[in-house]
Parts: C-alpha cells; sequence; structure tokens
C-alpha cells in the first residue's frame, strides 16, 4: 500500500473555498442585474472553477483517508487486536 508524507485536511481551505464561491456568485448575479456582462462571466467561471478544485481536493483526500483507513486496519489485524 502506498504511504502518504503530507495528508490532506481541508476542512479549513474548504470553508474558505465556499464562501469565495459564494462570493463570487452574488457578485456574478449583481453584475448580471446592472447588465455588466463581462464581469458576470468572470466572476461566475472564477466560481466555477474554485467548485471544481475543491471538488478535485475533496476527493483526493477521500482516496487517502480510505487507504490510510486501511492501513490501520491491517496494522490492528497483525497486532491482533479488535479494534473496537
Amino acid at each position: 500500500m502506498k504511504k502518504y508524507r503530507y495528508k490532506l485536511n481541508m476542512l479549513e481551505p474548504g470553508l474558505k473555498m465556499i464562501k469565495a464561491i459564494g462570493i463570487f456568485v452574488v457578485l456574478g448575479i449583481t453584475f448580471y442585474m446592472t447588465d455588466i456582462m463581462q464581469l458576470c462571466y468572470i466572476f461566475s467561471g472564477l466560481a466555477v472553477i474554485l467548485g471544481v478544485i475543491l471538488l478535485l481536493l475533496l476527493i483526493i483526500e477521500s482516496h487517502q483517508d480510505k487507504v490510510l483507513n486501511e492501513q490501520a486496519i491491517e496494522e490492528m489485524r497483525k497486532n491482533g487486536e479488535d479494534g473496537y
């Protein structure tokens, strides 16, 4: 199994990214209402890009959690522990 040197922790950065996505969406809607379409597209695009990046990072973190959990289960089996 693969050992990870660094473990992603997306809780705090994820919250900041969600806040930024919300701000970009609100700005996009505001510029849409005022018919400034270029800025609407820019901020909407930034919200989408940030959302995709967050999704990819969460997928990576989920994979790391799965691998680390499997390693912990294997180690408990080797040591003869129940785990409960």
